[in-house]
């Protein structure tokens, strides 16, 4: 096993024989023949075989000062320290609940084990000081061995999820930023959209008020002029006409709407023999035709007007008297 894989334990105390006894529990060394009374002491009657889970480095510091140092070191270069057992009396420096509030000032995440066979400070006092948490936990001596392997397996356990709760969580923020980014991104986008609906809207808007405008004018300039005038479709139908034609062909616009000529007023010849020919070489022409109720004798104009892709469009008539008194007879 690595060491980076190895959970990584700090013992802070200042009795050397304390180190020597959790190398033993926790890493498997041995114990000189001189700490046989001191276990005794400590960890009561000690089992012949422990079960040991192998995978601890540990870190040693006499005093609390000492502690923080390796602990903020250890953090520096990326190995955290997970679990920290602190004696709380270790004169002349700190005792346990001065440091364990140095190290959490370093590492909040570190678990910390006070261990203690006197009553320096009332649990209230610890809960005052060090505050309500799961980070913080009291053995007492004499320590049991069994209880200190567990105790250890327990709280590192705890530490490594926390990470990985922490390192889902951060996982999780950083989805949500970067969502949040994408969000905010497409709601910009879509206020833009929305900008340009607006400013659209209002130019059409504008447009078709000039267009209405410009329809008013040539509905006053179209019905003004004298001549008869017709728009057809291309396909000979009726679109519109002016009061002048109205008058020729005594009907009123509702009567022509899409209508053909021959239905609405009979020639001869059919105006519908030139129609074909425009609608095949799209250029003007003239005709003289007879309108067959009047026995009148018109020049007819027709003019083809052509879409933007040169396709026609409609096709203006425009009659013309052959005299001053036949234009008379025509406005009556």
């Amino acid at each position: 096993m690595s060491v980076d894989d190895k959970r990584r334990i700090i013992v802070v105390d200042d009795n050397p024989a304390i180190h020597e006894d959790f190398n033993r529990i926790l890493c498997g060394d041995q114990p000189g023949e001189d700490l046989g009374g001191l276990e005794q002491e400590l960890f009561g009657i000690v089992p012949k075989e422990i079960e040991r889970p192998g995978d601890y480095e540990l870190l040693h510091a006499s005093q609390g000062e000492e502690a923080v140092e390796i602990i903020r070191q250890k953090a520096i270069e990326g190995c955290p320290v997970e679990v920290a057992f602190v004696d709380m009396r270790m004169p002349p420096g700190w005792d346990g609940m001065e440091t364990i509030k140095r190290i959490w000032d370093i590492d909040p995440e570190v678990r910390a084990i006070i261990c203690t066979a006197y009553t320096d400070h009332s649990h209230e006092e610890l809960i005052r000081e060090l505050g309500v948490t799961d980070k913080l936990l009291i053995l007492k001596k004499p320590m049991d061995v069994i209880e200190v392997a567990q105790l250890a397996s327990a709280m590192t356990t705890m530490w490594r999820l926390r990470k990985r709760e922490l390192r889902h969580m951060q996982k999780l923020r950083g989805y949500a930023s970067e969502k949040s980014a994408e969000v905010r991104d497409i709601k910009e986008r879509l206020e833009e959209e929305r900008r340009l609906h607006t400013q659209f809207e209002a130019e059409v808007s504008r447009y078709k008020l000039r267009l209405s405008q410009k329809d008013q004018q040539w509905q006053l300039l179209f019905h003004a002029i004298q001549a008869p005038l017709a728009v057809l479709s291309p396909e000979g139908l009726m679109v519109q006409v002016n009061r002048a034609f109205q008058r020729l062909c005594r009907a009123d616009q509702l009567d022509v709407d899409g209508r053909s000529w021959d239905q609405v007023i009979a020639t001869d010849p059919p105006l519908g023999v030139y129609l074909k020919q425009i609608e095949l070489d799209k250029k003007p022409r003239s005709e003289t035709i007879r309108i067959v109720d009047a026995s009148t004798d018109l020049l007819v104009n027709l003019i083809p007007v052509l879409d933007a892709e040169d396709g026609l469009h409609s096709i203006l008539t425009i009659f013309v008297a052959s005299s001053v008194a036949d234009i008379g007879e025509l406005s009556v």
